[in-house]
């Protein structure tokens, strides 16, 4: 956004930082209290520049906020005090819904990348686990990139990882590889240490080879891969997902696995479990190249006894 269309206390947080917006804010209630709701009611306010005033509000300007702003201050609140006291209840439910998400949006897009201090970096972190864990909203691309520019400035990010370990979605994985391309080695440093369960991607010598490592295995392994349950609350090098060489095996992504035990298939699957790590992923990569380029023979192939799969394979 240009300058000449900035919030007015948003350019005054630009050019003179906290202070200042606190110092105009409070000009404008001393000398005019309609500047003051003027401020309150203008669209072009950002989350950043709310936070500020938040902090300062006197309980008599509540019943000016908008909704929006309304649900971020008990989310402020919320947050900051430690408390589960809710939101604003005044709305229908699906109106109060959509208000808590387009809040939630507003407070990620608009001050997500912003530095203030910590209390504002938790309540950011909250409502981006929000829209992640108890929405299920899409905001992946968002959290990867708050993340690796928090990286850069050392800003705690860690509930951030933790947050896009627990959707269990590795849909994020390819958004991270994205910086193995970047200029700024720091965000390089981040993506391969994020990327150490891909084989050969921290070995790999230029960003260009790491790129094509993560893009390789990503392509081959993307429908098998399930969450360990393993994060950085557990582990300080944590492998979030494995490649459920099973499911790989029969053709059938884990997700499916979850919701349709393979009732029919369970003698195949202890038949598979006998064999060793290497041989598990050797027989899977073999089913799925089969199944890619002769499905019928593969329909075969996959009834036969392991042992004739085996030989079959060159196992």
């Amino acid at each position: 956004m240009s300058e000449q269309h900035l919030h007015p206390l948003t350019d005054v947080r630009h050019r003179s930082g906290k202070k200042g917006v606190l110092a105009e804010w409070d000009r404008a209630l001393a000398s005019d209290n309609d500047q003051a709701l003027s401020y309150l009611r203008d669209s072009r306010l950002d989350f950043p520049t709310f936070f500020m005033i938040d902090l300062t509000l006197d309980t008599s300007m509540h019943p000016h906020l908008s909704d929006q702003q309304q649900v971020a201050h008990a989310h402020i609140s919320n947050v900051l005090k430690g408390t589960d006291d809710g939101y604003p209840t005044h709305q229908h439910l699906c109106d109060q819904h959509h208000k808590i998400l387009d809040t939630f949006y507003w407070m990620v897009q608009t001050g997500g990348h912003e530095f203030q201090d910590r209390m504002y970096t938790q309540v950011i972190d909250q409502a981006i686990i929000q829209l992640l864990l108890t929405y299920k909203e899409n905001v992946l691309k968002d959290t990867v990139d708050i993340i690796f520019r928090r990286h850069r400035y050392h800003i705690h990010r860690h509930y951030l990882l933790w947050g896009l370990a627990a959707t269990e979605l590795p849909d994020y994985l390819p958004m991270v590889a994205d910086y193995l391309l970047s200029s700024n080695h720091k965000d390089i440093h981040l993506a391969k240490q994020l990327l150490a369960l891909v084989p050969g991607i921290e070995q790999a010598r230029t960003p260009d080879e790491a790129f094509d490592c993560f893009d390789d295995w990503f392509e081959r392994y993307h429908g098998f891969l399930e969450a360990t349950g393993d994060n950085y609350d557990v582990s300080p090098a944590p492998i979030p997902f494995a490649i459920n060489y099973f499911a790989q095996y029969i053709g059938k992504p884990q997700w499916i696995k979850r919701k349709q035990p393979f009732i029919e298939m369970y003698s195949l699957s202890q038949d598979f479990e006998q064999l060793d790590g290497e041989q598990q992923a050797r027989l899977a990569h073999f089913s799925n190249q089969l199944r890619l380029h002769d499905r019928n023979r593969w329909n075969q192939w996959i009834r036969e006894p392991l042992t004739q799969q085996l030989s079959t394979a060159g196992l």
